[in-house]
């Protein structure tokens, strides 16, 4: 880290990262559940904090920008040129896995196949969502980083009133808010989004958390911590949470949406105050440095190991949980390989250079 970034602001952001691989490591978990004895219950809620992560960080970096009038349009653009090369990397290995394994749960016929690499590689739902069921089934979780820009848009054309009037932002986020919870209590929970069921629900549970992010960074702003914060007890309260469910439906449901408007707030409020040491905060560089390519990438990487385990006869849930602190620890390695060779070239050839975030202000990765 540059003196100039030690100074500009984000140094006292570090544990931020080490809790956003916290939240990506969750989301791993569950989606690779063979390769572990334990997993997060509701580890879903990992993409809800990522969302209001989002919202902080980009407040605190492109605000002063949006403030001198930086575009709706511009600052798509940069948003895309962060998210896409990773994302379109997993679209690409999402697509070499369909090929290679006709017989699963998503086989359809090559002409289909090309059709959603074309429709992934623009950003776009596979086409024929009437007879599958993922909005993006050659890498799931990209539904969160279509709707997070669609998230990032509103918020840039809003932003000026939102910006102005406090009561204008606050009643955003109540309504937002309440959409989340009726989408949740309709479908029964939040792991919401993502189908061509549910995708109705997708925008209002970006919005939620995204604006909430948003207004803890302004409060932040005006009213930061200044006593020190230790930063175990806030990672290790992250991590129980996605674990803690109620019995009963709905007990457990407002559970999950309190987690989401109490705790991770919360969390993010103090963790914002956290000043790690010098070790702590190397790992929880490496951690956020990884953690975007470890979301996006995880689901076509881990399909493609399984299968060629099993095509050796060796399947990976016989080696569990070893198998997942090695699937762990290479794909984390690898994602921090593919940031200094491929993501961050790419970046900065995509960046439009006019409008790019000071050195001082360059916003933390985002995950989702």
């Amino acid at each position: 880290m540059s003196a100039a970034a030690r100074d500009g602001g984000t140094a006292h952001f570090v544990c931020l990262d080490g809790m956003r691989g916290v939240a990506a490591l969750a989301v791993l978990s569950a989606h690779a559940a063979m390769l572990f004895t334990h997993t997060p219950r509701h580890y879903y809620l990992a993409v809800d904090f990522f969302f209001m992560l989002s919202g902080f960080v980009l407040a605190h970096a492109y605000q002063g920008k949006l403030d001198g009038g930086l575009s709706p349009a511009a600052f798509l653009r940069l948003r895309l040129a962060r998210i896409y090369p990773l994302y379109a990397l997993a679209i690409v290995l999402g697509f070499a896995h369909a090929l290679c394994a006709p017989h699963s749960e998503e086989a359809a016929p090559l002409a289909s196949q090309a059709g959603r690499l074309l429709a992934g590689l623009a950003m776009l739902p596979a086409p024929g969502l009437s007879s599958v069921r993922w909005l993006f089934p050659l890498d799931i979780p990209a539904w969160s980083l279509l709707f997070e820009l669609l998230g990032n848009l509103v918020f840039a054309l809003l932003y000026a009133p939102l910006r102005r009037s406090p009561a204008a932002l606050g009643m955003a986020i109540v309504v937002s808010g309440a959409a989340l919870l009726g989408c949740g209590l309709a479908f029964g929970h939040f792991d919401i989004g993502a189908t061509s069921d549910d995708a109705i629900a997708a925008l209002p549970r970006v919005l939620f958390s995204f604006l909430l992010g948003v207004a803890l960074y302004r409060l932040w702003q005006r009213h930061p911590l200044h006593r020190a914060v230790p930063w175990w007890p806030l990672l290790l309260l992250l991590a129980a949470a996605l674990f803690l469910h109620l019995p009963g439906e709905h007990a457990d449901l407002l559970l999950q949406f309190g987690l989401i408007a109490i705790l991770f707030p919360l969390l993010l409020y103090a963790g914002a105050a956290v000043r790690p040491g010098a070790r702590a905060a190397q790992v929880f560089g490496w951690l956020g440095t990884a953690s975007y390519g470890v979301y996006v990438l995880h689901e076509p990487v881990f399909f493609m190991l399984r299968d060629a385990a099993l095509r050796y006869g060796h399947p990976l849930s016989a080696w569990a949980p070893w198998s997942g602190a090695a699937y762990v620890l290479a794909l984390t390695a690898l994602c921090l390989l593919l940031d200094r060779v491929y993501d961050r070239p790419l970046r900065r050839w995509l960046q439009p250079r006019r409008t790019a975030a000071p050195a001082a202000a360059k916003p933390l990765p985002e995950a989702a």
